[in-house]
């Protein structure tokens, strides 16, 4: 479960991530990921869900470091 939290001009499909969770539950602490790096071409965006279904913040993940 991630948020985009920088858009790539060159690709809309590979964005800057910050990975909040899994299916198993919320991450105490958030990993950024570059979908561009081919370090992370095995990371995809599947679906856009509603945050709100999860109880998440978005400001607050967005700006947290």
């Amino acid at each position: 479960l991630a948020v985009v939290a920088q858009n790539n001009g060159v690709n809309i499909s590979r964005p800057m991530v910050r990975i909040v969770g899994n299916e198993k539950g919320p991450y105490l602490e958030f990993l950024d990921a570059d979908l561009s790096l081919s370090e992370n071409a095995g990371r995809q965006i599947v679906r856009i869900i509603d945050p709100t279904k999860y109880n998440m913040d978005i400001n607050s993940i967005i700006l947290s470091d």
